[in-house]
């Protein structure tokens, strides 16, 4: 179809008006529906995608991508209960379905289920090595249930696969601050904040680390760094304010700059 064509040039505009007239030709065509459900899905109308995977599986009950995609467009609702449903119902059809084994972990992550996240991710590694997020996302599970050595193994490896990865860059560096690895979390987080500027929160924990290391000029620059970039408005500045790391850095006055 010549919106799948649009579509993947995100001209999703021309490619909702392609398949909205391939529909109005021909409500039967799945590859219609599915195709106008990723374009709403890019444009984030969550309910109109899960509408038009709705369709496509009733044109056709057994395809395991529409059932994905649906759980895709739930998971963004955050309806996590029905977005495991459907990923479950996308393996039973296709078992060796990486993707659906990855998603459906990071919902149970959600849910706050880390040992089924953790099989869900072991699973959709094993029938795809190369997964770096499924590589990080495991870390972040295992570092939920204070397995930071595993944790940050994982993250090595999503690296490994991923060089420019500034999430797991930050992930390593959180979990080897946990281990009070500062050194290396230092490492870690301005890499983080090389590869993503704009992570005000990266910034933020990279001032920390400096306080660990006594190092108070390089944390004045860090936190100022992440205020800049705080989208939030005051947030990181609320919470400097009370951070027992930042406690050497109070009577500095380039710190009470930020709140006098």
């Amino acid at each position: 179809m010549r919106g799948d064509v649009m579509c993947s040039q995100q001209e999703y505009d021309a490619a909702l008006a392609d398949y909205n007239r391939a529909i109005e030709l021909d409500s039967g065509v799945e590859a219609a529906y599915m195709g106008r459900g990723s374009v709403l899905m890019a444009k984030g109308d969550y309910d109109g995608a899960i509408l038009d995977y709705t369709k496509a599986i009733e044109l056709s009950p057994k395809s395991a991508l529409a059932y994905h995609n649906r759980g895709v467009a739930r998971w963004n609702r955050g309806d996590y209960d029905g977005a495991i449903k459907d990923y479950s119902t996308a393996l039973g059809l296709n078992p060796n379905y990486a993707e659906a084994y990855y998603n459906r972990g990071n919902a149970y992550y959600r849910k706050g289920d880390f040992e089924k996240a953790i099989k869900d991710f072991n699973k959709a590694l094993r029938l795809n090595p190369k997964h770096p997020e499924a590589y990080n996302n495991r870390g972040l599970a295992k570092a939920k249930k204070d397995e930071y050595e595993e944790a940050i193994r994982d993250y090595d490896k999503a690296i490994e696969l991923k060089p420019n990865y500034a999430e797991a860059y930050h992930n390593r560096g959180l979990a080897r601050y946990s281990k009070r690895r500062y050194e290396s979390a230092i490492a870690d987080f301005k890499k983080a904040c090389e590869l993503n500027p704009k992570n005000a929160l990266s910034w933020y924990l990279l001032a920390r680390a400096y306080t660990k290391v006594n190092d108070k000029d390089r944390a004045l620059v860090a936190l100022k760094k992440a205020f800049d970039m705080d989208t939030t408005g005051r947030l990181l500045k609320e919470r400097a304010k009370d951070d027992p790391d930042f406690e050497s850095l109070r009577e500095e006055e380039e710190f009470k700059l930020h709140y006098y």
